[in-house]
């Protein structure tokens, strides 16, 4: 069972690694056109996909960073949230506190202890705002 979860591990890194890179080009392409739906619902399945396969593989770290995510994005797709600098800037501090995750698992087989508390905050805050 465990090389099949090992397998399983690295299947999921190879391909958080590559929607990751294609990720930093949508959040660019969405500043251009905060408006675009097809964007914002690309990244959202991303940072969807990333929350279930780290909950599935029990990745507590991973799964609370993009679950919260997830919540921003949700209100962003629900056009209760706007996009704005200072909500893509939270944004993208949490793909790369996820990016750091996945390095440090991919190195060193576990999550690691990581710097994320500010922009769970920050999320929480985002989350807690009242819809537009």
């Amino acid at each position: 069972m465990t090389s099949e979860l090992d397998q399983v591990l690295r299947d999921f890194l190879v391909e958080s690694q590559e929607n990751l890179e294609r990720l930093d080009q949508e959040f660019i392409d969405l500043e251009n056109d905060p408006e675009n739906k097809e964007l914002l619902a690309s990244i959202f399945r991303t940072i969807h996909t990333i929350k279930g396969s780290a909950g599935f593989l029990r990745l507590a770290n991973l799964e609370q960073v993009s679950h919260y995510a997830e919540d921003v994005l949700a209100k962003l797709r629900n056009q209760t949230l706007k996009l704005d600098a200072a909500l893509t800037t939270t944004l993208l501090s949490a793909v790369d506190c996820i990016k750091s995750i996945l390095v440090h698992l991919q190195r060193n087989g576990e999550e690691g202890e990581h710097n994320m508390q500010q922009v769970i905050d920050d999320l929480k805050a985002i989350i807690a705002k009242e819809d537009v």
